[in-house]
């Protein structure tokens, strides 16, 4: 993917929960304890959007989409090692809040992909703080 699509598809997620938002919670949640080489921001990105439309899905196919949207390389066990019970619990987190947010803000069994519409906006459906 090229760099310009990566960094769109960032801003796509940044649309909906905020870049300070994930690393508030993930601090919160110990997924990161100090900055590293590893953003996590870009992590939550590579790791929701990081698979395209390929019917391959592989830990390797992860990493190399974290890297292409990053401009870093990482070695594989760098890579690896952040993938714990703690990131998952990270992502269910903000998956939650999204629906949440989504829920309050639109009506009806449309209400994600109303919220999801209307974030695109500017307007961020996770709270700054929880």
């Amino acid at each position: 993917m090229p760099r310009s699509k990566a960094i769109s598809l960032r801003r796509e997620i940044a649309s909906i929960i905020s870049p300070r938002r994930i690393r508030d919670l993930a601090r919160t949640l110990q997924v990161v304890k100090r900055r590293r080489k590893i953003d996590v921001v870009a992590l939550v990105a590579a790791l929701t959007l990081g698979f395209g439309a390929s019917r391959q899905r592989t830990l390797a196919l992860l990493r190399r989409a974290y890297e292409r949207s990053t401009g870093q390389t990482l070695a594989a066990s760098a890579f690896y090692a952040r993938l714990s019970s703690r990131l998952a619990l990270l992502l269910k987190t903000l998956v939650e809040e999204a629906i949440d947010a989504a829920a309050n803000d639109c009506s009806g069994t449309e209400a994600l992909a109303c919220a999801i519409r209307s974030g695109a906006g500017g307007r961020r459906l996770v709270a700054a703080s929880p």
